[in-house]
């Protein structure tokens, strides 16, 4: 049984390894030369690698850390020491240590000795947290009905202090501000820490994404018989008139590909570009339309010295960026860069109209008063990286919008992070949706059909 994969992000080759292993002849197709969708990294014409944004692999991700392990790379994610870093104006770091073997109480002893926030804002979070601490999935889902900033200030927490500790990390993990983001996706990221052990780890490739992790995913599905197409782009999915049913795809080039079934991992927007006129009947595909999908910027500043040798990812309080991290430090790839410092730009709605070098200005200003020493070195290049419309936005509400991998067509399905799957906007969250489309298939259509040699999975 044949199976088409169209877009080659952490979702599609998620989703084409778990078939592959289970005996489906599996075709992917990527529209651009490089693999990895918003993880994606390349050379940039003086043959420096660019990335998306700096990816943070946390503890928790075990979607991730399961196919890394599957395709035998896990050792490439290079941990770091648990804790959460801030950094302040005036070059005041602030740190929020946790031992290797954390469990929920020690987490939350650790989060009452951090000096971000007064102790009367602490006890507050905490009770409220503590049904999300303690395992409660009901009581996380249902605070999707208001914003964050919202139902901390419900409390009785200080909105300033609200700002403070949790505005870098809103900007973050969901590219929006506090009182902006659905209050689900904090709560949801503060319960994941208090998984117990590992849960608050905090690791880095060691490496671009490029080499270090598509590239032996591809490999690994080429031994598997399964074939990967890039600079390939679809024009249309081509539905029957006369039963749910994909017959084909269409390419730009004019190239008619058929399958027995069919799996878009394609970015929102694009999968609207290419969806026929019919689909629209279905409730399910009307509902794509209300989901929506904010834009990303990731500044790099490549330096003359070294600046910032925090082993870690930073959360900036106060500035344009969100999330600081010095590749040349957390990723021995990076070693050949004498400093690579690379930010999330958040939100990016607010900066998207200005040029390239107003915004590395915003930056390296932000960046000085948060580092000193920055002020010591010399700018050598800069890289900004826009995409438009890169992840759906986690508003109060979003969550029960988001579609399921299975659609009413029978033998077409999704992945991607705008659909549900119970996570985060994240490599994640990603990961497992890819996995679940995996899963639906092969409960609709049978698994291990035949074996393409390898390891068995698991």
């Amino acid at each position: 049984m044949k199976v088409i994969v169209i877009g080659a992000g952490l979702a599609g080759l998620a989703c084409a390894v778990e078939l592959a292993d289970n005996g489906y002849e599996v075709e992917v197709l990527e529209k651009r030369p490089v693999l990895g969708g918003r993880v994606s990294s390349w050379l940039d014409k003086d043959g420096d690698w660019v990335e998306t944004a700096p990816h943070v692999i946390r503890g928790s991700y075990k979607s991730l850390i399961a196919l890394m392990e599957r395709v035998g790379i896990a050792d490439r994610i290079k941990w770091k020491k648990q804790q959460l870093v801030y950094a302040s104006k005036g070059g005041k770091i602030s740190n929020i240590s946790f031992s290797p073997s954390a469990g929920p109480v020690e987490i939350l002893r650790s989060m009452i000795g951090s000096d971000l926030l007064g102790f009367g804002d602490k006890l507050k979070l905490l009770t409220g947290l503590l049904p999300a601490f303690t395992g409660d999935k009901n009581f996380i889902e249902n605070q999707d009905v208001k914003n964050f900033s919202d139902w901390a200030a419900n409390l009785g927490v200080n909105r300033e202090a609200i700002g403070r500790f949790f505005d870098p990390l809103s900007r973050t993990v969901s590219f929006l501000r506090p009182d902006e983001v659905s209050a689900r996706v904090i709560i949801f990221q503060m319960a994941s820490i208090a998984q117990g052990f590992n849960a608050t780890r905090i690791g880095f490739l060691d490496g671009d994404p490029c080499q270090r992790l598509f590239q032996p995913i591809q490999a690994y599905l080429e031994k598997r018989g399964a074939r990967i197409r890039t600079n390939t782009r679809l024009a249309r999915i081509d539905f029957s008139n006369d039963a749910p049913r994909a017959l084909g795809l269409e390419l730009t080039n004019g190239e008619y590909l058929t399958a027995d079934v069919y799996v878009s991992a394609m970015e929102l927007h694009a999968l609207r570009e290419v969806l026929p006129g019919q689909a629209w009947s279905y409730p399910f595909f009307s509902r794509l339309w209300q989901v929506e999908e904010i834009p990303v910027i990731t500044v790099q500043l490549r330096f003359d010295r070294q600046v910032i040798a925090l082993d870690n990812a930073v959360f900036a309080i106060g500035t344009v960026m969100s999330l600081v991290v010095n590749l040349s430090v957390t990723s021995p790839g990076y070693a050949d860069d004498v400093c690579l410092i690379e930010m999330i730009v958040a939100p990016a709605k607010d900066l998207f109209h200005l040029d390239d070098g107003e915004i590395v200005r915003l930056c390296l200003d932000d960046l000085t008063e948060l580092f000193p020493e920055v002020a010591q070195a010399n700018l050598v290049k800069s890289t900004v990286v826009r995409i438009p419309q890169a992840l759906y936005r986690c508003e109060p509400g979003a969550e029960s919008r988001r579609p399921s991998q299975k659609t009413p067509i029978e033998n077409f399905f999704l992945c991607g992070d705008f659909t549900h799957h119970g996570y985060t906007p994240s490599m994640e969250g990603a990961t497992l949706s890819g996995f679940r489309a995996a899963q639906m298939i092969m409960d609709a259509y049978g698994r291990n059909l035949q074996w393409h040699g390898g390891t068995p999975p698991s």
